[in-house]
């Protein structure tokens, strides 16, 4: 057999990306070893790209794939778009704690850090026993050189994560920017 080339356009790979594809971190993205042929993406089009993400409407149960797809624009630090998904996720589901998370993490890559920990703050209202958004919220803090309340957030994060050595080193770093390190 004859294994042919096949061009899909961007918004077929992220569909199929979306459907339940595993992802990766590094940009080559099997989509499925059932498909014969070699597939070739189309050159990626930012312009493309938020068409798409503008013209997919959740259905029920779906606000997690539209989460999925922010969490894969951030792994490629396209943070801006990420945020436009996020913010589509938390305006059909304001009680999403992760998405809020996410989006404080988009924020602070983009160093508009008030921005970060609103939305980080709003995760742990959500969800008191996230540890990750403590210790993201403690990062942002650090980020924007508020020593004490970077502290604060990553005791806290400890607190509900002992085992955590980010954790740790990131209270660490607090206390040796703040001057507190003994």
């Amino acid at each position: 057999m004859i294994a042919a080339k096949i061009r899909w356009p961007l918004y077929l790979i992220i569909l199929l990306f979306t459907a339940g594809c595993a992802t990766s971190s590094d940009s080559g993205h099997a989509l499925s070893p059932s498909l014969t042929g070699s597939i070739q993406a189309d050159p990626i089009n930012t312009e493309q790209i938020q068409n798409f993400t503008r013209s997919v409407r959740p259905v029920n149960g779906e606000l997690d794939a539209k989460y999925k797809l922010a969490t894969h624009f951030q792994r490629i630090r396209q943070h801006r778009l990420a945020l436009q998904i996020l913010a589509e996720v938390i305006r059909q589901a304001p009680g999403h704690a992760m998405a809020h998370n996410a989006m404080g993490y988009s924020y602070d890559s983009i160093k508009e850090y008030q921005k970060a920990q609103y939305h980080y703050r709003m995760a742990i209202a959500l969800a008191p026993d996230m540890a990750q958004a403590y210790n993201n919220l403690g990062f942002s803090c650090i980020l924007n050189k508020d020593y004490p309340a970077a502290i604060e957030a990553l005791k806290q994060a400890i607190v509900l994560n002992e085992d955590n050595l980010k954790y740790r080193r990131n209270l660490g770093l607090a206390y040796l920017q703040s001057g507190e390190a003994d």
